[in-house]
């Protein structure tokens, strides 16, 4: 949401937000948006006491700031929102992240939009009428991922010569954090490599990963930043990205990993493969749980700086291609007048 609010912004485009509040709302209101907080469009605060007045203030808001296209980002926000507007007089438009019901989008009556071909896939498969459906990408970086890219070790894991693995997701439970870290411990004490890794996140599971490391005898290798808000950082720290979740229906991560240079190694599930292209900008394996297959390609770029490298030039300029965020804006303004 906040992507599609900056893309627009980004055209010259008059954008305000309605959501059920909280934290994610402070970040908006802090890059200059136009808030408005509802009752009822928040998970926690969802009931059939709070539809009505849910829904009369959305026809307000729609009413009082001459509203042309309303784009919301679950089923549950936009069917409000298309109750809030009968007859129908604006561009309904409902961004669907893949992460299950996408039966409810049948009924939907404007169009939808698909993260990844892999969303836009399930969608039919739920029987949503293929020709609702437009594919967007979450193509969400600005400027500064492509800003000079900072001069990479020649490390090769030898003793004395790191490399450095930098891991980005929430800890979930189904990111694949409970693979990397036990492939750390095997890469430094059966490979006889110098790995180091950086876990950005935080999450339910963030403390039993840290108790995982220790366990293993890495703690010392394994630095957990928590979440933060600017991942440029760390990766431009690293030389290599992983990440092994169970499921992506995108990946942004890896556009921003791309971007900043990085090869990346993760699973063939989702979305991913449509961000990274294989033996190009990426190592893919089939299963997370295939250690061999994931200590081979982990090997190969930890001990090959070149490879490394090429891999890593190759993602930058894929990312420059499809993921700037005035790609985002140009495919947005697209399905908009499709609509």
């Amino acid at each position: 949401m906040h992507a599609y609010a900056r893309a627009l912004r980004l055209g010259g485009h008059s954008v305000c937000i309605a959501s059920g509040g909280g934290e994610y709302a402070e970040q908006l209101v802090a890059d200059g948006f136009e808030h408005h907080e509802i009752h009822g469009l928040a998970i926690p605060d969802r009931s059939l006491r709070s539809i009505s007045g849910c829904i009369r203030k959305i026809t307000s808001l729609m009413r009082n700031e001459a509203i042309d296209v309303v784009n919301s980002f679950n089923f549950h926000a936009g069917f409000y929102a298309a109750l809030a507007d009968i007859p129908q007089r604006r561009t309904h438009v409902n961004t669907v992240l893949g992460t299950g019901r996408e039966w409810t989008n049948r009924i939907f009556p404007g169009r939808v939009i698909a993260v990844s071909k892999d969303v836009k896939r399930r969608l039919i498969e739920a029987n949503v009428p293929e020709r609702k459906i437009s594919v967007v990408y979450n193509a969400t970086l600005d400027d500064n991922f492509f800003a000079p890219l900072p001069k990479r070790s020649h490390n090769d894991g030898s003793p004395g010569k790191p490399v450095n693995l930098v891991g980005i997701a929430m800890f979930t439970g189904n990111k694949g954090h409970e693979y990397i870290i036990p492939m750390v411990s095997a890469l430094v004490k059966e490979h006889g490599l110098d790995v180091t890794l950086t876990l950005v996140g935080d999450g339910d599971s963030r403390a039993h990963c840290e108790r995982m490391a220790r366990d293993l005898g890495v703690g010392d290798r394994v630095t957990f930043t928590g979440a933060l808000t600017n991942v440029i950082g760390p990766l431009d720290a690293a030389d290599i990205m992983v990440h092994l979740p169970r499921f992506e229906t995108f990946g942004i991560v890896l556009a921003e990993a791309m971007a900043r240079g990085l090869p990346v190694v993760s699973t063939r599930v989702g979305g991913i493969p449509e961000v990274v292209v294989e033996a190009k900008t990426a190592v893919l394996v089939d299963d997370r749980e295939d250690t061999e297959k994931l200590a081979e390609a982990l090997s190969r770029l930890i001990k090959d700086p070149d490879y490394r490298h090429l891999l890593g030039y190759n993602g930058h300029e894929e990312a420059r291609k499809r993921f700037h965020i005035e790609t985002l804006q140009r495919d947005i303004l697209a399905t908009y007048a499709e609509s």
